[in-house]
């Protein structure tokens, strides 16, 4: 079987696969014949891949301790022979471990440590705010006046999630300290970058409020409402587009005033987008970048 890792947050969780027998050995670079399925309780892989002139075959199923969403989980193959699986599942709660049985533990399973650094805090925060007195639950009520403004569009393709849906009646509604990350779509594109991204995108929903309170995700559907898309530089040949849009102020008649939206030009992983949606890869990236000044600057001063 080939070696994995895997992490967790109170929502989802995530896991590699890596197209070798041991994570720090090489391995194929590519599959052939692969079948890839996540039921309800279970995550099945299987393909082939060629390295040093042999073709072998990789198959790995785990059982998972808790029963997981289908509809909810998406995957995606990621650079240098590896596979990224986000699983979500049905109950939120922190995982003691990833298989349903105390007895399998296999050799070739590793914890994805970046990967759960990253939600670290939120886990952290998820089980705070699973003792949240009833002051936060008035809070929460609040928010949620606050949000009434995103019902007033139809019902769409997000209907079933968390992710507001837009349209040029209520654009970018809400608390105005938020920070928006608009999917701009067409449920009918056959561009290759939207399969999946739905998934995901409804992930997105889920957890990056819990990794920055605000910041919010919400979507435009551009088969309906292509004046709007256009007006935002949307344009159908470049659908899916993903823009951040900055908090902004309420205008006379309720609308919100921003500045043009960020566009997103990255990986469409849910780790990726998670990052840049909650504002921890811009600041990552800027910390980056000064320590780099810092650097040059103490290089110079010698």
């Amino acid at each position: 079987s080939p070696a994995f890792q895997w992490a967790q947050n109170s929502s989802h969780v995530f896991l590699q696969v890596k197209f070798a027998q041991r994570w720090n050995a090489p391995g194929a670079l590519e599959l052939q014949n692969s079948s890839i399925k996540v039921s309800d309780c279970c995550f099945s892989f299987k393909g082939f891949g060629e390295h040093s002139m042999i073709v072998k075959e990789y198959k790995l199923f785990l059982q998972f301790l808790d029963p997981v969403s289908e509809e909810g989980s998406s995957w995606h193959f990621a650079a240098a022979g590896r596979l990224s699986v986000t699983v979500k599942k049905v109950r939120a709660r922190k995982w003691e471990r990833l298989l349903r049985s105390e007895n399998v533990a296999p050799e070739n399973m590793g914890i994805w440590r970046d990967m759960q650094d990253t939600w670290k805090s939120e886990l952290t925060f998820f089980g705070k705010d699973k003792q949240k007195t009833k002051s936060g639950d008035d809070d929460e009520d609040e928010s949620d006046d606050d949000e009434v403004g995103v019902k007033q569009c139809p019902a769409g393709s997000f209907s079933d999630s968390k992710v507001a849906e837009f349209c040029p009646e209520a654009f970018l509604t809400g608390v105005s300290s938020r920070f928006w990350s608009v999917l701009f779509f067409s449920p009918s594109s056959t561009n290759q970058k939207l399969k999946g991204l739905t998934q995901v995108w409804r992930a997105l929903a889920d957890i990056v409020p819990s990794h920055n309170k605000d910041a919010a995700i919400g979507a435009v559907d551009c088969s309906r409402h292509q004046m709007l898309c256009d007006e935002h530089g949307a344009k159908h040949s470049n659908l899916p587009v993903i823009l951040r849009y900055e908090p902004g102020t309420y205008e006379d008649d309720g609308t919100m005033s921003v500045k043009h939206g960020t566009l997103y030009s990255g990986d469409l992983s849910l780790e990726d987008l998670a990052a840049w949606a909650a504002g921890s890869g811009e600041k990552e990236a800027k910390s980056k970048k000064s320590k780099k000044k810092s650097k040059s600057k103490a290089n110079k001063e010698l």
